[in-house]
């Protein structure tokens, strides 16, 4: 093996994966529009300032082989994510050691569809003394979800609407 080879695996395993063996994903609406194959997700993260400065909440997801990491901001975003066909779940959110939040089994499933990009719905994340946390649905008015949709750059009759189920 030469010496390209010993450096070049190295940099491409560091580069793709997290030091915990999850992939990092970033939201891009304008990958998202041109492979047209993922999805679209709205948060609306709650902290109430019980994180401390310099820590980051992620959502985990996993599609059976992979498991996937998502930061997010604080305050209501939007994501765009270019996902490969599959089913997934949403895991866990991860705020920390004090406010880490395992999803029940199978509570949170979506699947992914070629040539699809699927709105998912809106998120409420809203954490509590004690590392208590509520989250669910905050709309499911299909006006309302139509309105987020058109906020991150997409017409409504290029998104399927496939809400989470709980």
């Amino acid at each position: 093996m030469s010496l390209f080879n010993y450096l070049l695996v190295p940099l491409f395993l560091f580069l793709g994966c997290s030091s915990n063996g999850q992939i990092n994903l970033t939201s891009d609406h304008q990958i998202l529009s041109l492979s047209k194959t993922g999805i679209l997700l709205s948060v609306n993260l709650d902290t109430n300032d019980r994180i401390k400065r310099g820590n980051n909440c992620y959502l985990i997801f996993n599609n059976g082989k992979k498991k996937y990491s998502l930061k997010l901001a604080e305050g209501k975003d939007h994501y765009a994510l270019d996902l490969s066909m599959g089913s997934y779940q949403i895991d866990e959110l991860n705020c920390g050691t004090f406010y880490y939040f395992k999803v029940d089994k199978e509570a949170a499933p979506f699947y992914v569809s070629p040539g699809k990009i699927s709105y998912i719905g809106q998120l409420d994340f809203e954490l509590h003394d004690h590392g208590k946390l509520i989250w669910g649905h905050t709309h499911t008015n299909r006006k309302k979800l139509e309105e987020n949709i058109l906020s991150m750059g997409f017409a409504p009759n290029d998104v399927e609407l496939s809400l989470l189920r709980f």
